[in-house]
């Protein structure tokens, strides 16, 4: 039974087979290995293709069934690319590279085409690590991205902020540090032991004033008061100016910048990573630019598809034609000179076919110009037979006004029956005159 399958894959006639009678074992075995070879590009196609489908419709039955028509369709594109391409000393040279080349360049795209698929399912783990490393930088983007979105939004509102109050701001930071300078002199006219004449700077090194030397708070410490009192009223006076300045600025533009970060946040983290065949494709392409291993196993892969599946037209075109073969062009002969035999013979039976039909043609014309002289003749004879007749009719009539104008009764009586008579003798000679014209086109 299998030896029966692989027979019928190589494209072998049972027939023919039959007729092999030298080496029917041989023949057997060496066809029974081409088909054996037809399988197995269905093998990995089937495989594939089932790896393919299944990428794109997430079904095992459904990726299974593509599969099984893929492999068909590859099974019966290689069976007939071996049935129809013989080795046969009955063709020239240039009809059996002519035949040989289109095949094996269908050969070697079916190859390539079953080498993809199968690429996608043996490197199934680096391709999906790196489906996920590219999501993960993509979702690291989109949250860089946000977070640049809300530094960029506080930058423009700092900005603004800061244009705002840059008058003010100079101002309210001098003011500031001489309150810090009073409050140091202060607190040195309240010490004990302070050397008269001891400056008091401010953060900037500034001196703002020197200590008196007098112990308790006496009239330059009660004056460093009154300073720092109205330093505190200007400064609340600045610092009020500088919040209604920065309460007449628009600050909802920070909210709505972290609303759009956000939603760009959610949205990439939301978001699966792509599983379809052109996914898995371009990471296999990223795969390979990372790792010259893998390119390499593609090349591989790619080259020993294209061989096995160009291998049975390969070694057909280079074998020398067995018994097999030997028996297909001695049958081929035979039919080609029974068609010869049968064209030749059905050219001599054309040829006679038409000289008959032409002679009967011929003969036919012939008749048809007799029965034309026999026509015409009738036609002759009709037309005189009713000239002669309306003759006949108008001296009749001329004789029979003359008879009715005689005024002697006996003489019309004899003149009517001589009239009577006239009448019947012209009808009998006519009479005569149509049997005779009859005898003559029974002549004919």
């Amino acid at each position: 039974m299998l030896t029966k399958l692989l027979l019928w894959l190589g494209g072998a006639d049972s027939e023919l087979l039959a007729r092999c009678s030298r080496l029917p074992k041989s023949e057997r075995q060496r066809l029974a290995a081409i088909g054996g070879m037809v399988l197995i590009p269905a093998i990995f196609g089937f495989a594939g293709m089932s790896y393919a489908a299944f990428t794109f419709v997430p079904s095992l039955w459904l990726a299974l069934s593509f599969g099984v028509v893929w492999a068909g369709v590859i099974l019966w594109i290689d069976r007939y690319l071996a049935m129809t391409f013989h080795r046969s000393l009955l063709q020239p040279v240039w009809s059996f590279w002519g035949a040989f080349v289109p095949r094996f360049i269908l050969s070697c795209v079916i190859g390539v085409g079953l080498a993809h698929p199968l690429m996608l399912l043996m490197f199934h783990g680096p391709i999906e690590q790196q489906i996920q490393d590219e999501w993960r930088d993509r979702e690291e983007a989109a949250f860089d991205r946000g977070n640049v979105i809300r530094a960029e939004a506080n930058a423009n509102l700092n900005r603004e902020r800061a244009d705002a109050t840059k008058d003010l701001t100079p101002e309210l930071d001098r003011k500031l540090k001489l309150w810090e300078c009073l409050g140091t002199l202060i607190s040195m006219e309240q010490a004990k032991g302070v050397t008269p004449g001891t400056p008091a700077k401010d953060r900037d090194g500034i001196v703002c004033g020197v200590a008196s030397g007098e112990e308790g708070c006496k009239d330059r410490c009660r004056m460093y008061v009154a300073q720092r009192s109205n330093l505190d009223s200007e400064i609340h006076g600045i610092k009020e100016q500088i919040q209604a300045r920065l309460g007449s600025i628009d600050g909802s533009t920070i909210g709505v910048a972290a609303l759009q970060a956000q939603h760009i946040q959610q949205q990439a983290a939301a978001e699966r990573p792509p599983a379809d065949y052109a996914a898995r494709t371009r990471a296999l392409a990223a795969v390979e630019a990372k790792s010259p291993q893998i390119k390499a196993v593609h090349t591989f892969l790619t080259i020993l598809l294209v061989i096995l599946d160009t291998a049975v037209m390969a070694l057909k075109g280079i074998t020398p034609p067995g018994e097999y073969e030997e028996t297909r062009d001695t049958a081929l002969a035979e039919a080609r000179a029974f068609a010869q035999a049968e064209r030749a013979g059905t050219l001599i039976w054309m040829n006679s076919h038409c000289q008959a039909m032409q002679a009967a043609r011929l003969s036919h014309a012939e008749s048809k110009m007799q029965i034309g002289a026999i026509l015409q003749a009738a036609n002759d004879a009709l037309n005189e037979q009713y000239e002669q007749f309306q003759t006949y009719q108008k001296q009749y009539r001329q004789l029979a006004d003359n008879v009715r104008n005689n005024s002697n009764v006996d003489d019309r009586r004899i003149f009517a029956a001589r009239l009577s008579d006239l009448g019947q003798a012209f009808n009998d000679a006519w009479a005569k005159a149509q049997e005779r014209f009859r005898a003559y086109i029974n002549a004919l």
